[in-house]
């Protein structure tokens, strides 16, 4: 660690916590312990936690009186709030981001990219790869930002934010006044990446240095996938207005893609409960958040047909699972006329024959099916599918 008693710290560790009491000392040493040439700062935003995260982030203060800087709120300001405040608190030219439920695995992180920055002035921001540790939720990948290219552009960031949180580093005041609509946002780091690539590119570092804990608790992690869809909707809709259309094309196949999943999602979450109802409820009111969003704008008509087709085809499935004949008699033919590629699965017409001639009328044809081929095989005859 170097000495830190300037008053112009090269780099600002911006670091919010909310009642992470039991990850928050981790943080904290494995920001204390990093191993540089150059003065840097620890900021953190304690935001009145409930549990014991005020007292651990105290004592590392007094024990690092000269490194650490506590904002101790004496009221609840809300994530957002919590980090803008604790960055217009921060005085380096650099600002590193990490949040005291993740935590650092490699001394010389800052040192590393600060050298990055400074070979690489056309990057307003760096990143590295992070591993994910699992506490009490699945996540479905070991590692975040692993793909990522070299350099990503803005295109690359509005596909998709694959950055991790606690791996961005960026030069700090690129962004003069962060937009309305960002801290209307439920998430804080796609938003910023996405201000932050207007200024520069995205250099990565190709070096797993840190990891991000997925557990309950989590701001992010803890929302059910159907509500994380429709936050990236909400995105969207708002980064489309902010680049004035520059981007719609982008933005219309983001949007796509994530109604694609919420239809998915939506079905799979629900059809837990086993009640049909249950998930037509929630697939109604997913469909009624879409069209009150301003997003519903990019999506052409035929998009749309397509959305509603999916939809259909899945609760078709869903419905057969649970033996509801009459649902599939009733969401089968419009799952057809919204996609007649449906007409090619062998499942479908397997299920149609059941839910419309009955069991015993769909096992015989079924037992003529295989008759039929297996004379045809014998014949040396290729049998139709």
């Amino acid at each position: 660690m170097a000495e830190n008693t300037a008053q112009n710290p090269r780099v600002s560790v911006v670091m919010i916590t909310y009642n992470h009491e039991r990850f928050i000392a981790q943080a904290i040493e494995s920001a204390v312990n990093q191993q540089t040439d150059f003065p840097y700062e620890i900021v953190i935003g304690e935001d009145c936690s409930t549990d014991g995260t005020a007292r651990i982030v105290r004592d590392y203060q007094a024990r690092y009186p000269t490194l650490i800087r506590a904002l101790l709120r004496t009221r609840n300001l809300g994530a957002h709030q919590n980090f803008m405040d604790t960055l217009r608190n921060a005085r380096g030219e650099y600002i590193a981001l990490l949040e005291g439920d993740d935590y650092w695995t490699d001394p010389r992180k800052l040192q590393k990219q600060v050298e990055f920055l400074d070979r690489h002035p056309e990057c307003s921001t760096c990143f590295h790869p992070a591993l994910v540790k699992c506490e009490d939720v699945q996540y479905p990948q070991p590692t975040i930002g692993s793909d990522a290219k070299d350099f990503s552009t803005l295109e690359d960031i509005l596909e998709v934010n694959f950055v991790p949180t606690l791996s961005i580093m960026f030069r700090a005041r690129l962004v003069a006044t962060f937009p309305d609509w960002y801290h209307e946002m439920p998430m804080g780091d796609w938003p910023l990446l996405i201000l932050l690539a207007q200024h520069g590119k995205l250099g990565c570092i190709r070096e797993v240095m840190g990891t991000y804990r997925a557990h309950s608790g989590g701001i992010w992690s803890s929302r059910r996938l159907t509500q994380r869809m429709l936050d990236d909707v909400r995105l969207y809709a708002a980064v489309n207005l902010h680049l004035a259309g520059a981007y719609e094309p982008i933005i219309r196949q983001g949007v796509w893609r994530r109604c694609c999943q919420l239809a998915d999602t939506s079905v799979r979450e629900w059809s837990a409960h086993r009640s049909l109802s249950a998930i037509f409820a929630a697939l109604r009111e997913t469909i009624k958040a879409l069209d009150r969003a301003p997003a519903r704008t990019f999506l052409p008509p035929r998009w749309k047909a397509c959305l509603v087709g999916r939809t259909y085809a899945c609760l078709t499935f869903v419905a057969y699972e649970l033996r509801d004949l009459p649902t599939v008699r009733h969401c089968l033919p419009r799952a057809i006329a919204y996609d007649l590629s449906l007409l090619s699965n062998r499942g479908v017409w397997s299920i149609g024959m059941e839910a419309f001639l009955g069991s015993r009328v769909s096992n015989r044809l079924r037992h003529i099916t295989r008759r039929v081929r297996v004379a045809c095989h014998a014949r040396g005859i290729v049998s139709p599918r």
